[in-house]
């Protein structure tokens, strides 16, 4: 990360160099920095904030913001590169770090979707402000999940005989 980082801001400041004349690589620096902390920072937070209130839609939305902070910074660096006087350049390069944020937001959701368990950072119990489900009700919303599960795993064991005993009649 730190490899990284250092290349971006050597290009950054590269670039820099040939349009304004002066590298200023710490300023470089400084905003890839910035977007970094300030990304972990709100991933966090919005970790912290969907376990204390129980909302998975927010912990899903929070893998997301990383995007959003990169666009930022990128953005950043642009201004840096480039001083905001050319508006329809300023306003193309805007538009395509949008696009490319919103590209990254849908390819996360869809990866997302195929990952594990939400909200799964542990937080103290005291900072749950959510009102727990009580057991009873919990079983009673999930029937309909273990009748759904209890079909699939028929159905699955009714398939692998089937296949068992195609595989009998092969070697006759």
């Amino acid at each position: 990360m730190f490899g990284a980082a250092l290349l971006w801001t050597g290009l950054a400041a590269l670039l820099t160099k040939l349009f304004t004349t002066h590298a200023q690589f710490w300023r470089h620096l400084r905003i890839v920095l910035a977007v970094g902390v300030v990304s972990v920072m709100l991933e966090g937070l919005v970790s912290a904030t969907a376990f204390a209130f129980g909302w998975v839609p927010l912990a899903r939305f929070g893998a997301q913001l990383d995007w959003w902070a990169l666009a930022a910074g990128l953005l950043l660096q642009w201004w840096v590169i480039a001083p905001p006087r050319r508006m329809r350049l300023q306003a193309t390069v805007v538009g395509a770090l949008a696009l490319l944020a919103l590209g990254a937001m849908a390819w996360t959701a869809s990866r997302d979707n195929q990952a594990g368990p939400r909200l799964a950072n542990l937080y103290p119990p005291g900072w749950r402000l959510a009102a727990p489900v009580p057991v009873s009700q919990w079983m009673q919303e999930s029937q309909g999940l273990r009748e759904r599960l209890d079909k699939r795993l028929q159905q699955d064991d009714a398939d692998q005989a089937t296949d068992a005993g195609d595989d009998d009649s092969d070697g006759d």
